[in-house]
């Protein structure tokens, strides 16, 4: 049943996720891993993700991120970072990046601009600076 329902899923549009709610795809990836021992991996929670329409669904989509294990992957955190500074929750943002144990350009980006997109260019501008000083090449 899982199957169909995930096939169902690749035809769906982003405004039925967002009229329908995200959740109930989440309780998908739980029923794929309790009944059918199938552990989503970094791509179904970035699908997941990209789904969002509230912060309350990117925290519960958080939840099941770090309940799965896939929490310090570089995909799913960059688009962690990316989500919730665009939900405007910095402090969420922060507590993600500075989890990572590496940091590419692409996550520091991600910081870097969430940061600026909720007028904290000052704070951007220091994120900035120690990704030079981490030897990491601004692109």
């Amino acid at each position: 049943m899982w199957r169909e329902k995930i096939v169902e899923a690749d035809f769906t549009s982003r405004r039925s996720f967002a009229k329908d709610g995200c959740m109930g795809f989440a309780g998908l990836f739980s029923e794929m891993w309790e009944v059918h021992g199938l552990k989503p991996d970094d791509s179904t929670f970035v699908s997941l993700l990209k789904c969002c329409s509230s912060l309350k669904e990117l925290k519960q989509i958080h939840g099941l991120v770090a309940k799965f294990g896939v929490a310090v992957d570089v995909v799913v955190s960059n688009a962690l970072v990316d989500l919730y500074a665009k939900c405007l929750d910095v402090g969420s943002c922060w507590k993600v990046f500075e989890s990572m144990d590496e940091k590419d350009t692409f996550i520091w980006s991600s910081v870097i601009s969430g940061y600026t997109m909720n007028n904290r260019g000052e704070e951007a501008g220091h994120f900035f600076k120690d990704m030079c000083r981490q030897r990491v090449r601004p692109n």
